[in-house]
C-alpha cells in the first residue's frame, strides 16, 4: 500500500508536469515597473497643473486688445436728391417676341412588317427512339414482376430445370396450387 510520501512525490510530479517555468521578459519587467511608474507620472502632471495655474483675478488689467474699423460718417452738407411722391412711373413694355418657327412636318410612317412565312410541312417525327425506350421499359417491369413472384413463392425457384424436376412430387403440387391461389403465401 503506498504511503503518505508515495502520495505527496505523486502530486509533485503532477504539478512539475504541469507548471512551465518562464524566463524574464521585456515586457514582464515593464508592466512590472513601467506602468506604476507612468501611473504616478501622470498623477504628478495633473496636480501641477491644477495647481500652477491660477484663474485671474478681475482686478488684473487685460492684455488683450480690441480694435473696430472706422466707417466714414455720412456728409450732411450735401443736399438729398428729391423724389416726386405723388406720381406713379409704369416702364415700357418689352418688344414683342420673335414668332415660333413653323411646326416640324411629322415623320414618315414605317412601312408594316412583311407577313411570316407559312411554316414548313413538318417531317413525320422519327419515334424509333422512343419504341425502343419503351421496349426496354416494359421488358424491366416484366423482369421486375418475375422477380417478385419469386420472392412471394412459398418456396424458392431457381432457372435451372433439373433443379425443379428432382423437387418432390408433393412440394410440386403445392406450388402449382398455390400458383393459382390470389391469396397472401402467410394466409394458408
Amino acid at each position: 500500500m503506498p504511503s503518505a510520501d508515495d502520495y505527496r512525490s505523486f502530486e509533485l510530479e503532477a504539478a512539475a508536469a504541469t507548471s512551465v517555468a518562464r524566463g524574464r521578459t521585456a515586457l514582464g519587467s515593464f508592466l512590472k515597473f513601467g506602468v506604476p511608474i507612468g501611473a504616478l507620472l501622470v498623477a504628478a502632471w495633473m496636480i501641477y497643473s491644477s495647481v500652477a495655474r491660477r484663474a485671474p483675478t478681475l482686478t488684473t488689467p487685460d492684455k488683450e486688445e480690441f480694435t473696430t474699423t472706422q466707417f466714414p460718417a455720412p456728409s450732411l452738407a450735401s443736399p438729398r436728391t428729391q423724389t416726386n411722391q405723388g406720381t406713379i412711373v409704369i416702364p415700357r413694355a418689352p418688344p414683342e417676341p420673335a414668332p415660333p418657327p413653323p411646326p416640324v412636318a411629322p415623320p414618315l410612317a414605317l412601312p408594316a412588317p412583311p407577313p411570316p412565312e407559312p411554316p414548313l410541312a413538318a417531317a413525320p417525327p422519327n419515334d424509333d427512339e422512343a419504341r425502343r425506350l419503351a421496349e426496354l421499359e416494359r421488358q424491366r417491369r416484366e423482369e421486375e414482376r418475375r422477380k417478385w413472384e419469386r420472392l412471394r413463392a412459398p418456396q424458392v425457384i431457381t432457372d435451372s430445370a433439373a433443379a425443379a424436376a428432382a423437387g418432390n412430387a408433393e412440394n410440386a403440387s403445392s406450388a402449382a396450387a398455390g400458383a393459382d391461389d390470389d391469396r397472401s403465401p402467410c394466409a394458408r
